[in-house]
């Protein structure tokens, strides 16, 4: 065993503080990723889930612009669905109305959507709605849609869902495709849009532009001088908003990543100082005895990692207890107008909060070289005798 390794594994290093000060900035840091992850994974999954990564439709992107039929040869929608990252493609319709609630009159946008029941009028509403007009599972909601002429539906909620807040005025109620083509006498392969669900490894902003780029490019091969012309629009560009507020949470994340690992290193630089003044005639003694100043840095070293180890291994274990806890019971709520949902997420991304511990213990490390060159200046004559 090399001396540098037997001494101190046999050092007592009194380290509470440090170690203390070490957790706390790494339960920081992984707290911050679990919440900037959780916050792209909800609001992303959210927007696919409401409006797809992508739409291919008539130029336009509001339900109000999205009145006119557009039919998408079967042959089309084959080539689009092969492209690399594409996950799925849903055949949507948007149509406005107005609905009525009690005495509540509240406009609202219905959507329709494949759910395998064409005759069914049940419909899903969002919770923001169903609070407004005092409704719940099983009541009945008179709709009116208006265009060349009034028609008047009476559905049935069938149940209410949570979307995440993008900031429109008008709520989107869902229900069977078929019943708005009904409504709105369109023929069967006609529908607004169609919208584009990605894999997740596709949902960043270069991945997502370059799977629009090459979709972009099918339409124009694909497309007849008498067919409709259709664009492919990302979600992260119509709604800017919300994606750059994402990119704020990233920055901000880096910020506090950025800062932990400083705190953490400083704190461990002063308690570093601090073992090696109060062990000084140790030094003193070691250096008379031959041992060199690169073998006496390592012995501290070896002793200040074992405390930088403990203090990472209690930050994460308490940041992950408070992080599952939070996903089980999400018990912290948050103004789905402000922030786009209505809890606080988190999401545990493993291999990335590995990457986080390592590098911010590799930076720790490499700072506590500073005391070390203290010990070159210390002089066994002097240290000794005193």
């Amino acid at each position: 065993m090399r001396p540098a390794s037997f001494i101190s594994s046999r050092m007592y290093v009194r380290g509470r503080a440090a170690v203390t000060a070490i957790a706390v900035s790494y339960l920081v840091m992984i707290v911050a990723l679990a919440i900037a992850g959780g916050f792209r994974s909800e609001i992303r999954d959210g927007l696919a889930g409401l409006v797809g990564d992508m739409r291919i439709s008539e130029p336009g992107w509001g339900p109000g612009e999205l009145t006119s039929p557009v039919a998408i040869p079967p042959v089309l929608k084959d080539v689009i669905g092969a492209v690399d990252g594409v996950d799925s493609l849903k055949e949507v319709i948007y149509s406005t109305a107005v609905v009525k609630g009690g005495d509540n009159v509240h406009g609202v946008v219905f959507k329709g959507i494949e759910t395998g029941d064409s005759a069914s009028l049940d419909i899903r509403i969002p919770s923001r709605l169903a609070s407004l007009l005092g409704l719940k599972a099983g009541d009945r909601l008179l709709s009116y849609f208006i265009g060349e002429r009034v028609v008047l539906r009476n559905f049935t909620v069938s149940g209410i869902y949570n979307p995440i807040s993008t900031g429109d005025e008008m709520m989107v109620i869902q229900c069977d495709i078929n019943t708005l083509r009904r409504i709105n006498g369109w023929d069967a392969g006609s529908v607004s849009a169609l919208e584009v669900v990605l894999r997740d490894r596709f949902r960043d902003e270069e991945s997502s532009s370059a799977v629009c780029s090459q979709i972009t490019g099918l339409l124009l091969m694909n497309a007849g001088e008498e067919d409709s012309t259709l664009v492919c629009t990302r979600s992260s560009v119509a709604y800017g908003r919300i994606f750059e507020w994402l990119r704020l949470i990233d920055f901000n994340v880096a910020f506090i990543l950025a800062l932990m690992t400083i705190v953490a290193g400083l704190n461990m630089v002063i308690g570093l100082l601090i073992l090696l003044f109060e062990n000084i005639r140790t030094i003193g003694l070691l250096k008379s005895l031959g041992m060199r100043t690169r073998d006496i840095a390592e012995t501290f070293l070896r002793s200040s990692a074992r405390l930088v180890l403990k203090g990472l291994l209690a930050g994460n274990a308490v940041a992950l207890v408070l992080c599952f806890f939070q996903h089980k019971t999400r018990i912290f709520s948050l103004d789905p107008d402000n922030y786009f949902v209505n809890f606080l997420p988190v999401r545990l991304d493993i291999p990335l909060l590995a990457a986080c511990d390592v590098l911010s213990f590799a930076v720790i490390m490499l700072v506590l070289l500073i005391p070390c060159t203290f010990i070159s200046k210390v002089d066994p004559a002097k240290t000794i005798r005193a």
